[in-house]
């Protein structure tokens, strides 16, 4: 089984600026993360992001990796980097992304009980992705982050990877 939850990306890491509005999203995100694993028995977490977005973002924590951590829960970064996107030839086509986080999962998806963390846009076109390979998949009604002001990006704190 595989729940999805969608966000704005902005929960997912403590990079700059780090607003009083993103930190409670952000600490009210980690809550609901750490609620569920126990509510629904969640083995594994998963999340459109990687290394190379918390680098970018100049960020010291990875919210969902690090409560999988915290609890002893497996855990998967699914975006390609940006090196695996220019050897798959990627680049920011949607389908060809989410068939990617698909394919990291393959692995995982008969043994685990997956929440899979992506961006809110992403819920309903995931979603259908595994269910056309037959894996029980729902959507969670919650969603985090949503409405927060975009990040200002500067050059003092990088690019955040195009999620």
């Amino acid at each position: 089984m595989v729940y999805l939850v969608g966000v704005d990306h902005q929960v997912q890491h403590n990079g700059q600026p780090m607003t009083p509005k993103r930190e409670e999203a952000t600490r009210a995100f980690y809550t609901f993360l750490e609620l569920k694993a126990k509510d629904l028995n969640i083995s594994m977490f998963a999340e459109e992001f990687n290394d190379d977005a918390l680098r970018n973002s100049c960020a010291s924590a990875a919210t969902v990796r690090d409560l999988a951590h915290r609890l002893g829960l497996k855990h998967r970064f699914c975006e390609p980097t940006r090196q695996e996107r220019k050897e798959l030839g990627i680049s920011k086509d949607r389908d060809r992304r989410e068939q990617f986080w698909l394919s990291c999962l393959e692995p995982h998806l008969n043994s685990e009980t997956i929440l899979f963390v992506c961006g809110a846009d992403h819920l309903e076109s995931f979603q259908n992705k595994l269910l056309g390979k037959g894996v029980k998949a729902k959507i969670l009604p919650e969603q985090y982050g949503i409405g927060l002001a975009p990040l200002v990006i500067t050059e003092q704190y990088g690019n955040f990877l195009d999620l």
